[in-house]
């Protein structure tokens, strides 16, 4: 893998996208890959447009885990399945940051999925994939952990777009579960794990931290023993 000014370039964008180390001294690293619900956007706050750092779930895992896990934040706004070809160099020194024995979660596709007037799962998986061989060209497949995001939308809700997209990202989360059993990688659907949505059925809330933290921690038990 690249080192040098790529290892410092990426950590220059984990500033920018609220990555952070958390744990110095834990036995294996983790690194989280995803989009606004990794970086843990509020949309209620209209000037921080953040959570407070001691509530967003990665920070409540890291306290979790303990030395167990160094958790490391990769969230960023807007982000959507990156196209390995257009982005390598930004995400190989992330691979590289897991080490021999740490591992890489990937929870993206609910933007893939919102910006599409028609929304597809099968496109999105696809897209998946295609990340899913770039990663398996440099880790180990069980150094990979696909996480299927909460499924923005209600299945409740009187609008049918919401309807709509929620029952489209379901879709998505079982076409993920599909590729995690065809390239061998771990996998966990948070769709399952009764996250409480914000008010705009996108974005987790603070209470829905603590529930996702929870349930992300007892996965991580899981892949320790």
């Amino acid at each position: 893998m690249k080192t040098g000014w790529m290892m410092a370039a990426a950590i220059f964008l984990a500033a920018l996208s609220g990555g952070k180390v958390m744990g110095a001294e834990a036995e294996r690293t983790i690194i989280f890959y995803g989009d606004s619900n990794t970086y843990g956007f509020d949309p209620a706050d209209m000037e921080e447009g953040r959570y407070p750092e001691e509530h967003l779930w990665t920070t409540l895992l890291q306290e979790k885990t303990g030395s167990s896990w160094n958790i490391i934040s990769q969230g960023l706004n807007g982000r959507k399945i990156p196209d390995p070809t257009q982005s390598a160099d930004w995400i190989l020194p992330l691979l590289e940051q897991a080490g021999e024995d740490g591992m890489f979660a990937v929870m993206l596709g609910t933007n893939d999925i919102l910006s599409m007037y028609d929304p597809d799962a099968e496109v999105v998986q696809d897209r998946m994939d295609i990340f899913l061989t770039f990663l398996t060209d440099h880790l180990r497949p069980d150094q990979i952990l696909v996480i299927a995001p909460v499924p923005s939308g209600s299945e409740t809700s009187e609008d049918p777009l919401a309807q709509k997209y929620y029952k489209e990202c379901l879709r998505m989360n079982r076409k993920f579960r599909e590729s995690a059993e065809e390239y061998q990688v771990h996998f966990a659907d948070a769709g399952e794990w009764g996250v409480e949505l914000c008010f705009d059925l996108v974005h987790i809330s603070e209470e829905g931290q603590k529930t996702f933290a929870e349930q992300m921690a007892a996965v991580l038990e899981e892949l320790q023993e």
